[in-house]
This record gives structure tokens, C-alpha cells and sequence, in this order.
């Protein structure tokens, strides 16, 4: 069976859910409060009983967990401790790594005469690494102190 709706049928059909299920469809004319402005009326704070007893069990929950949170904050700090140790000795063996491979690369490539003119007159290593490496044994040697505490704290 197939229906065929006329233009009229619909709008009959349009006005009677404006009229039973305005408040869902929503209607151009307003006749009092929309519903959410009816919410926000009746909203009301909890009974006191109700908010203590959520309390109490937010509280409960929390001591349940706070051995374990500091455990795990303790584990992290240990952590942390040891990478800011090893940090420095992985960025120096980072750019031995890169240096070798500088070396490598400029050997190996015979047709590029910029790298070859580097590396015959740079024998000793370039002036920024130079300055590089002399740049961070002062920051080294400036903080010492904060490097010996923190590996005396460590072990």
C-alpha cells in the first residue's frame, strides 16, 4: 500500500506535533518558560545526608589509593633522577656517533670538493665543535656541585 501525503496532510500532521511534542520540536511562539529555563528552576542542592555520604566515600576511596600514589611518585622521582644522571653521558656518546658518521660520510664522498677541502685542512675537528666541547666542560665544571648531589642522593 502506498500513500500518497497531499501538502494539507502534512501540515495537519506539522500542527499536531507542535501542539502534543512542542516542547521537543520546539515552536516559534514561546508560551512561558522553554524547558531547559524549567530545569535550571527546579534544580535544587542534594539533601546534606546525601552529600556527606558521597563525601565520606570519595574520602574512602582516596586513603585506599594514597599508598600506592606515592609508591608510584617515589618510583618516578627514581627514575627521573637516573635520566637527568645518564642524560649527560648519552648526548656525549650522541655526538661521538655523530661525529664518526661526519668523518665517514666526508671520506667516503670523493665528489663533493667542499668536504674535502674540510676535512684536509680541519685534521684537528672543526672550530664549532671545538668551542662546542669547551662550552660544555664549563657548564660541567659550573655545576659540579649539583651533579655530585644529585648522584650522592641517588646511591
Amino acid at each position: 500500500m502506498h500513500t500518497h501525503y497531499t501538502l494539507t496532510h502534512i501540515k495537519k500532521i506539522h500542527k499536531k506535533l507542535k501542539k502534543h511534542m512542542g516542547w521537543f520540536v520546539g515552536s516559534n511562539r514561546r508560551r512561558g518558560l522553554s524547558w531547559q529555563e524549567q530545569v535550571l528552576e527546579s534544580a535544587s542542592i542534594p539533601p546534606a545526608p546525601l552529600m556527606v555520604f558521597f563525601g565520606l566515600v570519595i574520602l574512602l576511596i582516596f586513603l585506599a589509593n594514597y599508598g600506592d600514589y606515592k609508591l608510584q611518585m617515589e618510583r618516578t622521582k627514581l627514575g627521573a633522577k637516573l635520566f637527568v644522571v645518564l642524560l649527560p653521558l648519552l648526548l656525549m656518546l650522541l655526538l661521538c656517533l655523530l661525529m664518526v658518521t661526519w668523518r665517514f660520510l666526508t671520506r667516503c664522498s670523493s665528489t663533493s670538493s667542499v668536504a674535502r677541502s674540510m676535512s684536509s685542512s680541519n685534521e684537528g675537528g672543526s672550530p664549532l665543535v671545538m668551542l662546542f666541547w669547551v662550552v660544555l666542560l664549563l657548564v660541567m665544571v659550573y655545576y659540579q656541585s649539583y651533579f655530585q648531589a644529585s648522584w650522592l642522593r641517588l646511591f
